[in-house]
């Protein structure tokens, strides 16, 4: 059995998995319920706020867990050591690993904004204007690739479950708090130097930074558009990646 079947073989035995998916469809649910006690204005920034706009904090919390938890029952039940025993290379592994937990992902943002779009249908109708939503949508899903990129790079380096967690977890703030040095106000306030520029590219290098933006399905001079925020999530999920499969590949599992 290849690494990625073995891999997600055990993703639908996963209660981390099943509980996952539970949790994210409770967000959902209570993010579209909202709907029905707002007045509708502004409909088009209301489809967008309950599709992207609680995801970007909620998605990276539920990931960190999943991740650290999934990969660290891996290394307890010796199937990390077993798949490098019988011949797989470690970059497949890694690769597997990297896919399986992107998929997730995926597979979250993908639920958590079906069942809220039906009941955002529900309160409001139609999106006015859905011709953006496909680019913005595209861009939310790279964004979580990116942030998978991160957390199995940290699970897959770090061999017990409880340590990953508090790690990916402590990473999901410091990022978050990293922003809040980052917010695209400031960056505007002080928008002619090397300094700006160096704050926004920070802001939208990090995957917390790029989900703040795509919140409202608009642009204006504090955001940029999904098909200039692709590219960063780009390069992150390199340097993730970049960081992570060399530290996995020289780690002594013994």
């Amino acid at each position: 059995m290849s690494p990625l079947s073995s891999f997600f073989s055990r993703l639908g035995r996963s209660r981390v998995f099943w509980l996952c998916v539970a949790v994210m469809i409770a967000l959902a649910v209570r993010s579209g319920a909202v709907e029905f006690t707002v007045a509708d204005q502004a409909a088009q920034d209301r489809w967008a706020m309950i599709l992207f706009g609680e995801m970007h904090l909620e998605l990276p919390v539920i990931l960190a867990i999943f991740a650290a938890l999934f990969l660290g029952g891996e290394y307890d039940g010796g199937a990390i050591r077993n798949k490098l025993i019988v011949g797989c290379a470690r970059w497949t592994v890694y690769g597997a690993a990297l896919v399986t937990v992107s998929a997730l992902a995926i597979g979250l943002a993908l639920l958590y904004a079906g069942v809220a779009a039906v009941l955002c249908w529900l309160a409001h109708g139609p999106m006015p204007d859905p011709s953006r939503l496909p680019v913005y949508l595209a861009a939310v899903l790279l964004v979580c690739v990116a942030w998978s990129a991160l957390f199995t790079a940290l699970g897959l380096n770090c061999t017990r479950p409880a340590v990953s967690l508090v790690i990916c977890l402590a990473v999901v703030g410091i990022t978050f708090l990293a922003c809040t040095r980052f917010l695209p106000a400031e960056i505007i306030a002080h928008d002619n130097g090397p300094e700006a520029a160096l704050s926004r590219f920070f802001y939208n290098l990090l995957p917390i930074g790029q989900g703040d933006q795509l919140r409202i399905i608009d642009t204006d001079n504090l955001r940029d558009p999904p098909e200039a925020l692709m590219p960063y999530s780009a390069l992150f999920i390199v340097l993730a990646t970049g960081a992570g499969l060399p530290l996995f590949w020289r780690k002594d599992l013994k």
